[in-house]
């Protein structure tokens, strides 16, 4: 089986990209701004973006970059559509707020909204919340690239899948980035942007 990248997103502290173009320049030091601006251009209204911790913004918004005007993925079966994404600082901002939150016994207020994001792989929960995705959700430290283009060509081989997102997500206080592809079979796509092996 042949497997191609149909679809790619990047944001980095210089804006946020679509198939390789520039669609949003980050004219801000702080990456909320930033994000609430991709957030806007997107002109999308979904509420619960804004109870999300930056980690899981950036993921929501690089997969939202993604899948726009990806009609095909429409059409995917959600429980053959799977999401492994790496991730190498894991939850590190929410852990620390977390952590100042209960340090002190006699000022101990720790606060739920910032718990739930203590764990990675909220992130993939909320991308597969949005897209309603029901399919294999995995997210790895990105210490063996051979392993993760294994493990998803695993996924298709073995039938579990028909979709992937796939890629790296991360946030911490001084720097952030989110690259994804869109991984299909290349039975079922006409044109694409780059082969599988060619990118991983």
């Amino acid at each position: 089986m042949k497997l191609i990248i149909s679809a790619t997103s990047k944001i980095t502290s210089e804006g946020a990209y679509q198939n390789g173009h520039l669609v949003v320049s980050n004219e801000h030091d702080e990456a909320g701004r930033f994000f609430k601006d991709c957030y806007t251009h997107l002109a999308i209204t979904y509420p619960k973006y804004y109870k999300m911790d930056r980690l899981s913004q950036l993921c929501f918004l690089c997969a939202e970059f993604l899948l726009v005007g990806h009609d095909r993925f429409k059409d995917y079966d959600r429980g053959q559509i799977a999401v492994v994404i790496e991730n190498y600082h894991a939850s590190l901002v929410s852990d620390q707020k977390h952590q100042i939150s209960i340090s002190d016994r006699d000022n101990y207020f720790p606060s739920p909204s910032v718990f739930v994001y203590t764990l990675p792989n909220i992130m993939l929960g909320e991308l597969c919340i949005r897209h309603q995705i029901n399919g294999e959700a995995t997210c790895l430290l990105p210490e063996n690239k051979d392993f993760f283009c294994k493990y998803i060509r695993a996924l298709f081989d073995g039938g579990a899948s028909e979709c992937c997102i796939a890629g790296r997500v991360d946030f911490t206080d001084s720097a952030y980035g989110a690259e994804l592809y869109l991984i299909e079979n290349s039975a079922m796509v006409g044109q694409h942007i780059a082969k599988f092996e060619s990118i991983f």
